[in-house]
């Protein structure tokens, strides 16, 4: 969420444009599903869940199109100050969460084949 707030204040200031699919730049979708992601750590188990895939789905959708267009030679991404594209980092970042929620949800889920 904090790497994007400056894209996306870029872009609603009308400094810098977000890539938009329609009328609706991709960064405001991106900062809305780290958000659900976010607020995913503090809800109930059952509205985790769902919180938590809402907004990955969408990411995991925008980072891996985004990140195969840049590796395909296409300027589509923003770009950090170092010139990384931030969907390349984004891709990163939503591997690294998808795995760390799997991990946990698994750990919390009592394995029937291994005694307590």
């Amino acid at each position: 969420m904090v790497g994007s707030w400056p894209i996306v204040s870029a872009q609603y200031q009308g400094v810098q444009a977000c890539p938009t699919i329609g009328h609706v730049p991709m960064c405001y979708v991106v900062l809305a599903g780290y958000s659900l992601v976010a607020l995913s750590g503090v809800l109930g188990e059952r509205t985790r869940n769902l919180s938590f895939w809402l907004g990955m789905v969408p990411l995991l959708m925008l980072a891996v199109v985004g990140s195969s267009l840049e590796w395909l030679g296409r300027d589509t991404c923003p770009r950090t100050g170092q010139g990384i594209p931030t969907c390349v980092i984004s891709l990163l970042v939503t591997i690294v969460l998808t795995s760390i929620f799997l991990l946990e949800r698994r750990l919390r889920t009592p394995n029937a084949n291994y005694p307590s």
